[in-house]
Formats: structure tokens, C-alpha cells, sequence
């Protein structure tokens, strides 16, 4: 595992660690065969942020407003919600992109169901919407047959912002490609018929279905019943 040890009432350390990271991440190919064979990450890209205490590792722990409560790595959250008070959404979105670089050939995992950086993806959507596509992006690389977390994340975002469009092109790309993405689109179907029922262009929103012919008809379905 590898631990970040950064203190958090530092801005300078919190921009040490995180450029740290972002440079480490840089070459997919390179940190995939980092991972694998340096004593700092152990063959796994788990990895926590804390301080070392009595020769001891602790990690940072913030508690989770409520809307995280399901999230797990607490540890991540305090480093992360450190670095959007110091306002650097830019450098984290930048350590995403790399995420995305490195799972688009090789799924690689924090643990045995979260891929890496799936957390800070999500966060970093709830922190700003113009982040969300950086979320459905590296959904786009992940294996979504063990996903885990991936549902209940993209359902927080969508409820956090509404059927806004990249709320739509998240919800329509796990419904597509998600072993439960059917499930998802039955959750979300009253919101959708109000949502279309007020704003219109349905047309558009189930173009975006076009991938899937079964979850498609799903979604006529949904919004047939609506007409009722």
C-alpha cells in the first residue's frame, strides 16, 4: 500500500502530495509496472494519505457528510476535500485524466472493488459539475461487471444535480453498460417522465440508448407509461 504522508494544515505539503501523485500517474505504462514491483505500493494501488506518528502510519480521517455516508475510504475523503478548500479541482482533475490513461489498457484496482481513482472521480464530480463527463470517462475504462460502488455513486451525483446533461449521459452509459444498469433506469424513471414532460427533446435523451436495443425498449416503456 502506498502512504502519502502529508499534513493537512499545510497547503504547501497538500500541493507536495498531489503533484507528487499527478507526476507519479503521468505515464500509464510506467506506474502499472510501478505498482507491480515497488515496495511503496506492494503490487496493489491502494494507497492513503496521513502521518507518522510514534513510527506508526495513521491516516487522515474526515467524517462524511451525509451524502457520502456509503463511501468507503475515509482516509482518501480528508485529503481530497483538503485539496478543494485549497481550490486545486484543476490538479485533481488532472491525476483523473491519468486514471482514465491507466485503466483504458489494463483494469487496475484500489482494493478487490473500487478501480483506482474511482473515488476521487466521484468526488471531485460532487465538488464541481463541469467535472461529471471526468466521472463517466473513467467509467467508460472500468470493468462494470464487478463494480461495486459505481451505481450508488452515479445515483448521488444525479441527485445531487438533477437531469441535467451530463447527468443524462452518465445515467444512460451505466444503464447501457452496467450488469444492474436496468435497475438504475427503473429507479430514475418517475424523475425521468416529469423531467420530459417539462422539458422535452425525449428524443435526444434516448438516442443516447441507442447501444443497448433491450435497455432502449426499457425506456420507451418508461416513458409510454407516462403518457397513461
Amino acid at each position: 500500500m502506498r502512504q502519502w504522508e502529508v499534513d493537512l494544515a499545510s497547503e504547501k505539503d497538500v500541493k507536495r502530495v498531489l503533484k507528487a501523485f499527478v507526476d507519479e500517474t503521468a505515464n500509464a505504462k510506467t506506474f502499472r509496472k510501478t505498482v507491480k514491483t515497488s515496495k511503496e505500493w506492494g503490487k496493489s494501488a491502494t494507497y492513503q494519505f496521513g502521518v507518522r506518528q510514534d513510527g506508526q502510519f495513521v491516516p487522515h480521517c474526515y467524517p462524511y457528510p451525509d451524502n457520502l455516508l456509503g463511501v468507503h475510504g475515509q482516509d482518501q475523503y480528508a485529503f481530497w476535500a483538503r485539496c478543494f478548500e485549497l481550490d486545486l479541482q484543476p490538479q485533481v482533475e488532472e491525476l483523473v485524466v491519468h486514471g482514465i490513461a491507466i485503466q483504458a489498457n489494463e483494469h487496475t484496482w484500489e482494493d478487490d472493488e473500487t478501480p483506482f481513482l474511482l473515488k476521487t472521480a466521484f468526488l471531485l464530480a460532487l465538488e464541481e459539475e463541469r467535472y461529471i463527463p471526468r466521472y463517466t470517462e473513467l467509467l467508460q475504462q472500468v470493468d462494470l461487471d464487478h463494480g461495486v460502488y459505481e451505481i450508488d455513486f452515479a445515483d448521488t451525483i444525479i441527485s445531487q444535480y438533477g437531469l441535467l446533461e451530463d447527468c443524462q449521459d452518465l445515467l444512460a452509459f451505466i444503464a447501457c453498460n452496467s450488469q444492474h444498469g436496468d435497475e438504475m433506469l427503473d429507479e430514475w424513471s418517475g424523475d425521468l417522465i416529469q423531467h420530459f414532460k417539462a422539458n422535452g427533446n425525449v428524443a435526444a435523451f434516448r438516442a443516447k440508448f441507442a447501444s443497448n436495443k433491450a435497455i432502449e425498449d426499457a425506456l420507451n416503456d418508461i416513458f409510454e407509461s407516462g403518457r397513461s
